[in-house]
């Protein structure tokens, strides 16, 4: 469950990593197929902005949101994973997102 806050600064190189677990076990991110973020209304998905997410570190998913078209303020977004067993994907969790 996701339930900190967390900082982007658009137009920076700043990203976001993130450790999934399931009961203490980490998620090996080379079995996540997808991803979407929910920032307010704005929707953040890894299939029409794969720039956004770095699925390349099999222990952490990286959200690099510092170019993503978002806007200055405090948000809360939802966390989505999609898995090949889980096409509809799985809410991961809700965290409090400001943006810089």
């Amino acid at each position: 469950m996701l339930t900190k806050t967390k900082t982007i600064f658009l137009g920076r190189d700043n990203p976001l990593s993130l450790a999934l677990a399931v009961d203490l076990t980490p998620v090996k991110h080379n079995s996540i197929t997808r991803c979407q973020v929910k920032v307010g209304d704005i929707l953040l998905d890894s299939q029409t902005s794969p720039g956004l997410f770095d699925f390349t570190d099999i222990s952490r998913l990286t959200l690099r949101f510092g170019s993503a078209p978002l806007f200055v303020g405090v948000y809360n977004a939802t966390l989505v994973v999609f898995f090949v067993d889980q096409p509809n994907g799985v809410v991961w969790g809700e965290f409090k997102l400001v943006v810089k």
